[in-house]
């Protein structure tokens, strides 16, 4: 016979809860984990302000349940703190405003003809290969007249 027909209501009722105080936390760790994977930081904080107000929201009868919400609230803020610490975290997109040249068109053909003109600019070659020996004085005085020109 299964343990579960031979419970008691009362029985069963309190595995339910000893089930939900054991792993809710580990199935809350763990979602709050795919949720940072998924959607980032923003949505862990529009999780994080809901549940607090929910949590805040509820009413007990209890002495100390306003001790219960605090102990909630803080477990809560570490869940949410171990899922932005994860470096799976899906990061937020680099605003393109930042990164914009000024003045820099969007049409595709100005930028292609912008890229195919900096392909044209001239580079000046050296006047002697950058194997040989240093050059000597006059060697020198006949590079920088001929730079001056």
């Amino acid at each position: 016979m299964s343990t579960f027909q031979a419970a008691t209501p009362e029985q069963l009722q309190q595995l339910r809860l000893e089930a939900a105080a054991r792993f809710a936390p580990m199935m809350l760790h763990e979602a709050l984990l795919r949720l940072s994977y998924a959607s980032g930081s923003d949505s862990l904080k529009g999780f994080e302000k809901a549940m607090v107000d929910r949590i805040e929201a509820t009413d007990d009868d209890r002495g100390d349940f306003e001790t219960i919400k605090e102990f909630a609230i803080e477990q809560l803020y570490a869940l949410i703190r171990e899922a932005n610490d994860s470096p799976k975290k899906k990061q937020p997109l680099e605003k393109i405003e930042t990164r914009r040249t000024p003045d820099r068109s969007e049409e595709l053909q100005t930028l292609e003809d912008q890229l195919q003109a900096g392909w044209r600019i001239p580079f000046r070659r050296a006047t002697r290969p950058l194997w040989c020996p240093p050059p000597s004085r006059a060697e020198q005085r006949s590079w920088s007249e001929q730079t001056k020109s």
